[in-house]
C-alpha cells in the first residue's frame, strides 16, 4: 500500500478547500459522515479518498496517477475568490499551495469578523436610534 504523504488538500462539494496537516488533524477536522462530501489530494499530487474504520476517518490512495496539475488548479481557483483588485498573495506563497490555502483562510476570517463587527454596528444602532 502506498503511503499518504500529509498534508492533505481536500475538496468538498462547491470549491470549499480543507488542508489537513496530519492523521490526527484528519480526524479532528472531520467527522465519519462528512467523508462522503470530500475529494481530494496528497501533498504529491496523488488523488485520495476517504473512508470510516472504527469511527475514525482514514484517507487512502485511489491511484497513482499525478494530478499535481488539476490540484494547483483546483487550488488557485478557491484561492482566487479571496484576492481583490487591490490585494496580491503573499510574496512567500509563490508556488507552496498550502500556504495559498492558509493565506485564503486568512482572508476568510477578515472578511468574516469585518462582515460580523458591520451587522453588530448595524443592530446597536437601530437600538439606538430605531429602525
Amino acid at each position: 500500500m502506498t503511503e499518504i504523504i500529509y498534508p492533505l488538500f481536500l475538496r468538498e462539494e462547491g470549491d470549499y478547500f480543507c488542508l489537513i496537516k496530519s492523521f490526527e488533524h484528519l480526524n479532528y477536522q472531520l467527522e465519519v459522515n462528512d467523508v462522503e462530501e470530500f475529494t481530494g489530494w496528497d501533498s504529491t499530487g496523488r488523488p485520495v479518498s476517504l473512508y470510516c474504520e472504527k469511527s475514525q476517518v482514514f484517507a487512502r490512495i485511489v491511484s497513482d496517477a499525478d494530478e499535481s496539475e488539476k490540484l494547483r488548479q483546483s487550488v488557485m481557483r478557491h484561492v482566487e475568490r479571496y484576492v481583490s483588485a487591490d490585494d496580491s498573495y503573499p510574496d512567500d506563497a509563490e508556488g507552496d499551495l498550502a500556504k495559498m490555502l492558509e493565506w485564503a483562510e486568512m482572508k476568510y476570517e477578515e472578511h468574516w469578523k469585518a462582515n460580523r463587527i458591520s451587522v453588530r454596528l448595524k443592530n446597536f444602532i437601530k437600538r439606538i436610534f430605531g429602525k
